[in-house]
C-alpha cells in the first residue's frame, strides 16, 4: 500500500446509511474498502493503516505501549459515552459534573505524566497512531461535553498543536466541513 493514503467519504446525500452498513458483516460503521475487500471495526482499521503509514510500533513491546495508551484513552471515552446514554436529566447532569471534575482530571494527570516522560509523545518517544487517535477524538470534547483539554493541560496542548501542524492533517483541517464536533 502506498504511504500516501487517501481516505474519501461518499458525500452523495441520496446514499442511505443502510447501504453502507449492509457492506459489513455486523452491519456497523466504520468500514474501509480496499481493492474490493471490506475491512471493518475501527480499531482493526486504525492498526492496519498505522502499520501501512509507519505509525505502529517497531516490535511487540512498542505496539503494547501504544495499545495501552489507546486503551486508557478508550476508558476515558467510555465514561463520556455514558453521559450521552444517560436519559434521566438529573443523573445526566450529575454524571457530567463527575466526568468534568473527577474522571477527566484523573486521566489527564496520567496522560500529562506520560507525555512528559516520553518527550511529548504518548508512547515510545515518537509519533504513533496513539497521538492521532486521542487528539482526533479529544478535539470533539468541547462540542460534546463542553471541555477543552488544551486549556488546562499544557503537554496535551503541545501534543494537539503538533498533531494539527502535521502537513496532511493541517491541510485537511483547513478544508473539512464545519461541525460542532
Amino acid at each position: 500500500m502506498d504511504k500516501n493514503v487517501v481516505v474519501q467519504c461518499d458525500s452523495d446525500q441520496t446514499t442511505s446509511l443502510h447501504n453502507y452498513c449492509s457492506k459489513t458483516p455486523f452491519g456497523k460503521l466504520p468500514f474501509l474498502e480496499i481493492d474490493g475487500k471490506v475491512l471493518y471495526q475501527s480499531t482493526a482499521i486504525l492498526k492496519y493503516l498505522a502499520t501501512q503509514a509507519g505509525l505502529a510500533g517497531n516490535n511487540a513491546e512498542e505496539n503494547l505501549e501504544i495499545d495501552m495508551v489507546v486503551g486508557a484513552y478508550g476508558d476515558l471515552a467510555s465514561e463520556v459515552t455514558r453521559y450521552f446514554r444517560t436519559v434521566n436529566p438529573d443523573e445526566k447532569e450529575k454524571l457530567k459534573e463527575t466526568i468534568i471534575n473527577e474522571t477527566i482530571p484523573f486521566y489527564m494527570s496520567k496522560f500529562e505524566t506520560i507525555l512528559k516522560k516520553n518527550g511529548g509523545y504518548l508512547a515510545n518517544g515518537k509519533l504513533s497512531y496513539a497521538e492521532l487517535y486521542v487528539v482526533g477524538h479529544s478535539s470533539s470534547l468541547p462540542g460534546l461535553i463542553g471541555i477543552d483539554l488544551t486549556k488546562k493541560y499544557p503537554f496535551w496542548k503541545d501534543l494537539t498543536e503538533r498533531v494539527y501542524s502535521l502537513p496532511g492533517i493541517k491541510e485537511w483541517v483547513k478544508k473539512r466541513p464545519e461541525t460542532p464536533f
